[in-house]
């Protein structure tokens, strides 16, 4: 039986054999992209350019033109954006990296999504108060209420993140993936290529979703799933 990059790398010799160097094959992650080239290059019968192929973080990074923070670095913006919201009530370094690392995954899933940011967190703050809603009528326990401020400021934090991130021109995946969809859905991106090939994928998030739906109808872009037809 053959495999899928297999066919893959057919349909790229078949329907652009004389572009091929003008081709980018974006996969799922940098690991697919190896098998591509062996199988792309045991089918090539003459000197040619193979095509440029990269993961879609790498695709999506390109686009928004984002450096992308290691976990550390990110881990201690954060803490400089946590010390300077709460000033004399914020909690050690110790403290904050017991909670922090899950916020920033949280943010992560949220911005890869593209929701409302503010609804969202409203609902969410929304949801924690009924959870700690007491039945008897009295009111929240000293603990309860620091835990609702806590929540509270999850938006806060957000913002203030993104937008310490933004002006020195760095990322995680999750906000380089939002701004790269806004960015394409407001202009045309400008692409180094002539056709760009998404390939391998079963799932995708709403931002990568709304990049390959703008590119397939700029014309720029055609999607092959692995899948039967």
């Amino acid at each position: 039986m053959q495999a899928f990059l297999e066919e893959v790398a057919e349909h790229i010799l078949k329907h652009y054999p004389d572009d091929t160097g003008n081709i980018c094959l974006v996969t799922p992650n940098r690991r697919a992209g190896l098998f591509f080239r062996k199988h792309f290059a045991a089918r090539v019968r003459k000197t040619m350019w193979a095509p440029e192929v990269v993961s879609i973080e790498d695709f999506i990074n390109r686009l928004s033109g984002l450096n992308i923070c290691d976990p550390l670095n990110l881990l201690l913006s954060f803490y400089e954006v946590y010390k300077k919201e709460e000033k004399e009530k914020a909690r050690p370094l110790d403290d904050f990296i017991q909670w922090a690392p899950t916020l920033l995954k949280d943010f992560d899933d949220i911005d890869a999504s593209m929701p409302q940011t503010q609804a969202l967190f409203d609902l969410l703050q929304e949801a924690q108060r009924i959870k700690h809603w007491n039945p008897d009528g009295s009111p929240p326990t000293p603990f309860q209420q620091d835990y609702l401020a806590f929540f509270r400021q999850f938006n806060t934090y957000y913002k203030a993140l993104r937008s310490t991130l933004l002006a020195t021109n760095k990322a995680y995946q999750g906000l380089s993936s939002r701004v790269a969809a806004e960015n394409s859905e407001a202009d045309a991106p400008e692409l180094p290529w002539k056709k760009v090939i998404f390939t391998g994928f079963n799932a995708l998030t709403q931002a990568e979703e709304r990049i390959i739906d703008k590119l397939i109808t700029l014309g720029k872009a055609e999607y092959i799933a692995d899948a039967d037809p």
